[in-house]
């Protein structure tokens, strides 16, 4: 097991990675934000890894704050999604090279973003500010109808995603 970086609500399995992780359900009339890590082929809801003693709601106020420089207001749970999945190269937070596997827990709330970002159909920020290890994010808004052109990961979500805003939670286990 490997120490969690800064505070982080992950470990290291001799299988591969546990974390926890939040992320933001932004909407904006029919759109959804999105966002990759540069250089990325897939997307996914902004948010991050969760710190011990933060809740998934502070979790997702620091990382957009962090990220884009602009406050959110969080909303709601939405879904929970437990994600298992393979990905090489995914985590440049801990240094992970080749394919690793990943358990993730994921807590999705709802989300508006500044009326700052809400006014432009894309914009960037940047993960790990600071550090050796940085590097550029792509945020953008993506029309429902537009959504399945996008691999959105994890890809059990997007029927939550398509849905009107709704009260309750979704339970979604995802093996990809």
């Amino acid at each position: 097991m490997i120490p969690p970086a800064e505070g982080h609500l992950q470990f290291r399995h001799e299988r591969g990675f546990f974390l926890l992780r939040a992320a933001g359900i932004g909407r904006r009339g029919d759109d959804v934000l999105l966002h990759r890590a540069e250089g990325d082929d897939f997307w996914s809801l902004p948010g991050g890894r969760v710190l011990f003693g933060e809740t998934g709601a502070e979790t997702i106020a620091r990382e957009m704050l962090e990220e884009t420089g602009h406050p959110v207001d969080v909303g709601g749970l939405a879904a929970i999604v437990e994600n298992h999945f393979h990905h090489e190269g995914l985590d440049r937070a801990l240094d992970v090279e080749g394919e690793v596997a990943y358990h993730e827990l994921g807590l999705y709330f709802h989300m508006d973003v500044a009326p700052e970002l809400a006014r432009v159909d894309e914009f960037w920020g940047i993960e790990l500010a600071g550090t050796d290890r940085e590097f550029r994010l792509e945020f953008r808004w993506v029309n429902a109808d537009d959504l399945a052109r996008f691999d959105v990961r994890p890809d059990a979500l997007r029927p939550v995603l398509l849905a009107p805003v709704a009260e309750g939670v979704h339970h979604i286990v995802n093996h990809g």
